[in-house]
C-alpha cells in the first residue's frame, strides 16, 4: 500500500527553512519550490519537495523540523 504524502502549510514551510512566508510564496511563484493549490485554498508544499528542495540547497531538515529555527538579533541604538 501506498503512503500518501503529506502535505505543509506555507507557514510551516517557512518555519521550516527559517523565512518569512512571503519569501516562501516567492520561492513558490518562481517555480523553485513545487506547490498546489487545491481550489481557492491555501498553497500546500509535499514534504517530499521541501526535503528535495533543501537537499538541493545542501541542507538540512531534520534541524528544522526539530523547530530550531534561525533568530534574528535585535540591536537597538543608545
Amino acid at each position: 500500500m501506498m503512503k500518501r504524502p503529506r502535505y505543509l502549510s506555507v507557514h510551516v514551510v517557512a518555519q521550516r527553512l527559517g523565512i518569512s512566508t512571503r519569501s516562501v510564496l516567492r520561492l513558490i511563484d518562481s517555480g523553485e519550490l513545487p506547490a498546489w493549490r487545491p481550489g481557492q485554498r491555501a498553497w500546500q508544499v509535499s514534504e517530499l519537495d521541501l526535503a528535495n528542495y533543501i537537499a538541493r540547497r545542501g541542507g538540512n531538515i531534520e534541524a528544522r523540523q526539530a523547530g530550531n529555527s534561525p533568530r534574528r538579533a535585535r540591536v537597538e541604538s543608545a
